[in-house]
């Protein structure tokens, strides 16, 4: 009989302490330094102003500058300079 009301209190007060636990989120307290620094914001969100149509234009510029003339003197010259720029 002792037993029992022994393992009937355990078991009561261990899911006292368990949802007791759950409802306050789970905490966990670690007594030592702080590991994780604070998160800070690294986006810097803009739509429609002026550093968005720099972007915009900049990609643009990036993307015609890359595409080739389709002049074949031209072309020719490309991989000559590409050869020439890598040389140590």
């Amino acid at each position: 009989m002792i037993r029992l009301i022994l393992y009937a209190s355990m078991t009561f007060l261990t899911a006292f302490a368990g949802v007791t636990w759950a409802s306050r989120g789970f905490p966990m307290r670690i007594s030592g330094p702080e590991i994780v620094a604070p998160l800070q914001p690294t986006v810097t969100a803009t739509f429609g102003d002026q550093s968005a149509r720099d972007y915009e234009r900049k990609m643009w510029e990036a993307e015609h500058t890359s595409r080739s003339d389709k002049d074949p003197r031209l072309d020719a010259i490309t991989p000559m300079r590409c050869r020439h720029a890598t040389r140590p």
